[in-house]
């Protein structure tokens, strides 16, 4: 995400100085801090990424600025703007581009088919104790030699497979 700050200066002389954004121990802010020099009664937008490596409820404080004076002897510690609570979520672009392939039939235009096969699936489901009348193809015998008695792989039925 690319956040702007401007900075407007009203005075007679220019001002140089660095911003510091305090946010989040978790924000990636490569750059920081960003050096500026404003003319006199000019404005300059400011620009820097910032990229949530986290999501969750995220911390944003007042931004710092560290301004020198027009001798250059003295810098101001300056706080600007105000601190807020947000909500990060994941980027979700690549889920999105997903979405719209599967839909309308785009798979089966870029040569994707889906196949509907007869007889039982061979989805797993779970692992029970042998009963009688199990098929033995089903015997999953890394579980039986560790609970020493016959374990099964129970299969789950589906007439439709994909």
């Amino acid at each position: 995400m690319i956040a702007r700050l401007t900075l407007e200066n009203p005075g007679a002389t220019r001002r140089r100085g660095r911003l510091f954004e305090l946010s989040d121990a978790s924000m990636d802010m490569p750059g920081m801090p960003l050096r500026f020099d404003v003319g006199a009664g000019q404005l300059e937008t400011l620009e820097f990424e910032l990229t949530p490596t986290e999501r969750g409820l995220k911390r944003f404080d007042s931004s710092q600025i560290l301004l020198r004076s027009s001798l250059g002897l003295i810098d101001w510690n300056l706080r600007i703007g105000i601190g807020e609570y947000r909500r990060v979520f994941p980027n979700f672009e690549h889920q999105a581009a997903f979405a719209w392939l599967a839909g309308e039939r785009r798979l089966s235009e870029m040569g994707v088919k889906s196949v509907r096969r007869r007889g039982p699936g061979t989805d797993f489901d779970q692992l029970i104790e042998y009963r009688a009348g199990d098929p033995i193809r089903h015997v999953d015998w890394k579980a039986t030699l560790t609970h020493h008695r016959p374990i099964v792989r129970n299969i789950r039925t589906s007439g439709i497979s994909a």
